[in-house]
């Protein structure tokens, strides 16, 4: 649909809001848009004109063929311009109507003519057309001329400014292509002049790393000349760069090459497909340097380079000399050990034994690699169990608990026999990371039995150091034994003459003889000369004090039997009350002078699992050390004594022994150390420091005991023994009793 606005639309508009056109009706305003879509054309006819002179028609739309064009054309043409606005018919179209209105004050006159399809109107529009003229014929064509031209004016402005946008968009794009070329040219200049500037840094950086580098860099061509050499290189080999460039390499390399050329040994280099090798440099004052060298090769155009790299190695090989003979060392010492040493991996299994380790199992060192050392040194519960001793277990994971730094337990050799070890294990580490542990052990079979002829040369010595008292303890008993054996012996001098003159007679009356005068009289004198009422009271009196002092004498015997007795070193079941009154009876002399001593043993105690010798020792030592004590705080009064009291109590599985005394206390200074072999706070010659060292050593090392302290200066100290009541190999894993015995590795 083509048209043009005509110049004179504004002026048309005013003339038709004049007041004889009339304002725009209701219809106008609501049915104004999709009018142009229904008109097939719209023109202004100008009459009075000739048909080809170019003002006879305006076309403003047209979109008829120009046969029926030319017929309207004519038509409109003939139109009256004094008749006002009216319709037509459109020849051969009877959908179409020709709406012609006279423009009024135009000389010559014009005529705006449109042709409309008729369903326009129809419908709605048709109603409220309708509705508001009585005559179809009536339909205002001021109006739809306007309604015509406002939306071909619209339609046109449209296009116009469709049209300037475009061309603005064309310049913008322009614009915009203009911008970017010259940006594109202007970018692609800087990123060439960035890459000439980053290659020309990283041409320095190449430049100064090879000039900075540690080792040292050697650039040749394809005859072997030196064309460049770093700071490295001028350090490594004492020449300046000045003094190489030009020369061989043959400068540089030490008379370990033999005959072969600098050239050779750049091919040999080659050929080695780690192309690293170890060669001798050569200094420029004649001393010798060990190398590493290695060549990479390269071509710039044509030209052949070859790139080596020397680096000094005479560090390491030194130090690598060094580890050599470290590791000689320690494999001669771990040869050489008289201590088993054993590695073992994370899960236990052997990665390492020494010949002293093969030696104490029985194995040789190839057969016990990869085999589990738990498995291979205990013997199995099965067969005899570990005699409560514990079991050394290897780490498992890498998690690591504080652990002692020795145990006692049993091995088991290849043939099946036990000896009993201490050892100790070490954790190797990577990082933070247990990776395994070193264990050392020591056959102590031989040391445990020195130790108990120690014990027992030490208990012997107890027994000596109580000799005197115990001599004493027996003359008392023996003394009163001997005066009235005396006493007896006394009386029946006197009843000898009685015992004569009565035998006699009665030899008188078994014969059926007569009883001579004589014999009577001697009776009567004997009768008269002896006491018979004293005898017959103090004879019986005197054999029954007899008779307690060799019980008393037999008591202190007994006591030193069982104290001292080589058997009792063995762990049995005892009645703990005994012991602690034998004890307790073997050293009277001790304290008899200074202290009482007050029994208060628990009568409902069971039989307890230990060894009694040795808990007799710890009683002695501790019941010495009371009395001794209470000596020292009385300071040699004869009226004042002391007091001791022994109690045994059960607790559960373990049995509680207290001994208290009233001494002197143990100062604070000195309460850590007490324990501590051959420390002691008595006279030279009267304490050795080894007596509550071996208590201590008894009760928690052999019956895996506690032993504690309490004390105060001045007032007296208590010592408390707690020993296990019953075996320990029938205890059950994990309890959680007093003073437990943490296992040397945890699982």
């Amino acid at each position: 649909m083509d048209g043009i606005i005509p110049e004179n639309l504004n002026e048309f508009l005013d003339r038709w809001q004049d007041p004889e056109v009339g304002i725009i009706s209701q219809p106008f305003q609501r049915f104004s848009l999709g009018l142009l879509a229904s008109c097939k054309a719209l023109w202004l006819q100008t009459l009075g004109c000739a048909e080809n002179s170019p003002a006879a028609s305006s076309t403003l739309i047209n979109t008829l063929d120009d046969t029926l064009w030319a017929k309207l054309v004519h038509l409109v043409k003939h139109v009256n311009p004094i008749v006002g606005a009216h319709r037509l018919a459109v020849p051969n179209e009877p959908s179409w109507f020709l709406l012609v209105w006279p423009l009024r004050g135009t000389l010559p006159p014009q005529i705006l003519a449109a042709v409309i399809e008729n369903h326009w109107l129809d419908g709605n529009r048709q109603d409220s057309w309708r509705s508001l003229y009585d005559d179809e014929s009536a339909v205002p064509p001021a109006e739809l001329f306007a309604m015509l031209l406002l939306e071909l004016e619209w339609q046109q402005k449209e296009k116009l400014l469709q049209a300037e946008r475009h061309v603005e968009q064309l310049l913008n794009e322009r614009i915009t292509l203009k911008t970017s070329h010259a940006e594109a040219v202007a970018s692609v200049v800087a990123e060439r002049e960035q890459r000439l500037r980053e290659q020309e840094e990283h041409y320095h950086q190449i430049q100064t790393i090879m000039r900075k580098a540690a080792d040292a860099i050697v650039t040749l061509n394809e005859t072997g000349t030196i064309q460049s050499v770093n700071e490295a290189a001028e350090e490594i080999f004492g020449f300046c760069e000045s003094e190489l460039i030009g020369r061989p390499m043959d400068v540089l390399l030490g008379p370990d090459r033999g005959a072969a050329s600098s050239l050779e040994v750049l091919c040999q280099a080659l050929k080695n497909e780690r192309q690293v090798r170890e060669v001798q440099g050569q200094r420029k004052d004649g001393t010798t340097i060990d190398l590493e060298l290695s060549v990479s090769e390269v071509c710039l155009g044509q030209e052949r380079r070859y790139i080596v790299i020397f680096r000094d190695i005479t560090i390491r090989k030194r130090l690598e000399e060094q580890q050599r003979r470290l590791h000689l060392m320690n494999q001669m010492i771990l040869n050489a050990a008289g201590d088993g040493i054993v590695g073992v991996d994370q899960e236990g299994r052997i990665t390492f034994v020494n010949p002293a380790a093969s030696r104490m199992l029985g194995w040789q060192s190839e057969e016990l690699l990869g085999r589990s050392f738990g498995e291979t040194v205990h013997q199995p519960v099965a067969q005899g169990g570990n005699h409560g001793r514990r079991e050394f277990s290897p780490i498992k994971g890498s998690a690591y608990s504080a652990t002692p730094a020795l145990m006692q337990t049993v091995f088991r050799r290849k043939d099946g026999s036990t000896f009993p070890v201490e050892c100790s294990s070490q954790p190797i580490r990577e990082g933070e990371r247990i990776t395994g542990q070193v264990i050392t052990f020591r056959d102590i079979s031989e040391r445990q039995m020195l130790e108990a002829k120690l014990r027992q040369a030490q208990k012997m010595e107890s027994i000596g150091q109580l000799a005197a008292g115990i001599a004493h303890e027996i003359n008392t008993p023996t003394q009163y034994i001997g005066d009235n054996i005396c006493f007896v012996l006394e009386a029946y001098k006197e009843l000898s003459p009685l015992f004569q003159a009565c035998l006699e007679i009665r030899r008188q009356l078994l014969s059926e003889e007569a009883i001579q005068d004589e014999h009577l009289a001697a009776l009567y004198d004997a009768l008269r000369e002896v006491d018979l009422d004293y005898l017959y009271e103090d004879v019986p009196r005197a054999l029954n004090e007899a008779m307690e002092g060799v019980r008393g004498v037999a008591k202190i015997v007994r006591s030193m039997k069982e104290f001292s007795h080589p058997a009792a070193e063995a762990k049995q079941v005892v009645d703990f009350n005994r012991c602690v009154e034998s004890t307790v009876t073997v050293c009277r002399n001790e304290w008899k002078y200074v202290a009482d001593v007050e029994l208060d043993l628990d009568p409902q105690l069971p039989p307890v699992y230990c060894s009694p010798g040795e808990m007799n020792q710890v009683l002695l030592n501790l019941i010495v050390n009371a009395a001794h004590a209470i000596g020292e705080k009385l300071g040699g009064a004869t009226n004042e004594r002391g007091k001791i009291t022994i109690s045994t109590r059960c607790h559960g599985d373990w049995l509680e022994i207290r001994v208290s005394d009233t001494g002197t206390g143990i100062p604070e200074a000195i309460r850590d150390r007490i324990f501590d072999p051959f420390f002691t706070t008595k006279p030279v010659g009267k304490g050795t420091g080894q007596g509550l060292a071996i208590t201590h050593s008894i009760v928690v090392e052999k019956h895996h005991g506690t032993i504690d302290v309490e004390t105060t200066p001045g007032e007296g100290t208590t010592f408390i023994v707690r020993i296990p009541i019953h075996d320990q190999e029938d205890k059950k894993p994990g309890s959680n009793s007093p003073g437990a015995f943490l296992d040397l590795v945890t699982r």
